[in-house]
């Protein structure tokens, strides 16, 4: 069941029980999690139930948990280094993190996409994955996760047939 399966993401991410409860919303009564979340969905393009739309709602709900943030394609390799700095705000070593990041050097011709793999080699030795979520946008949801959980994470995804997440 593809709402169990969203759940279990849910709680590969987070605690946060609200998470799950605004994720089932979404799955099995689409027009009251329309209603709730009618500013930040009408951002989307989105008035009116998709298939999809649980699956926005583990994107947008990550978001509003500072657990994901989303770069446009148009952004630059440097953004890129922010969010993972901000993403990693909580973790142990986050100086260490700091200071692999700040050595980074990106071509001013990459753009994110082409980016993104440098951040996961600088980053892999802190056993963390940056990886985002494909919602049929021009935009990059990004977040991470722990580089021992991908696989699983990857399954789950698959599971769900919502969209996917890169990395």
């Amino acid at each position: 069941m593809a709402v169990q399966y969203l759940l279990d993401l849910c709680e590969l991410f987070t605690n946060d029980i609200t998470l799950r409860k605004e994720v089932r919303l979404a799955y099995e009564q689409p027009q009251q999690y329309l209603q709730q979340f009618k500013n930040e969905l009408e951002g989307r393009g989105i008035d009116e139930p998709i298939k999809s739309l649980a699956w926005i709602a583990l994107v947008d709900g990550l978001r509003r948990r500072s657990l994901l943030q989303e770069l446009d394609w148009k952004d630059d390799p440097e953004d890129a280094i922010a969010v993972v700095e901000n993403l990693t705000q909580n973790y142990p070593n986050q100086q260490e993190i700091y200071k692999t990041l700040s050595n980074l050097e990106p071509l001013l011709n990459d753009d994110i996409e082409e980016f993104l793999p440098t951040v996961n080699l600088a980053i892999q030795q802190y056993n963390i994955k940056l990886v985002w979520f494909d919602i049929n946008s021009d935009s990059y949801p990004l977040t991470l996760i722990p580089f021992k959980e991908l696989a699983n994470t990857k399954d789950l995804v698959h599971k769900v047939g919502f969209g996917m997440i890169k990395n």
